[in-house]
């Protein structure tokens, strides 16, 4: 499932107003990825098996 850029941001305000750092750090961490300039983020499927 793809989020917009602001559905993220209103549930990550529920752990802090900075949501910027948190979608950054998200996708730094691979478990989320994002299109080019930001449009849409989803989960990154786990590589576990």
């Amino acid at each position: 499932m793809r989020y917009s850029e602001k559905k993220v941001n209103q549930i990550l305000l529920r752990y802090s107003d900075d949501t910027a750092r948190l979608r950054r750090s998200l996708v730094e961490y691979g478990l989320m990825d994002r299109e080019g300039g930001g449009r849409d983020y989803w989960m990154k499927e786990s590589e576990a098996s």
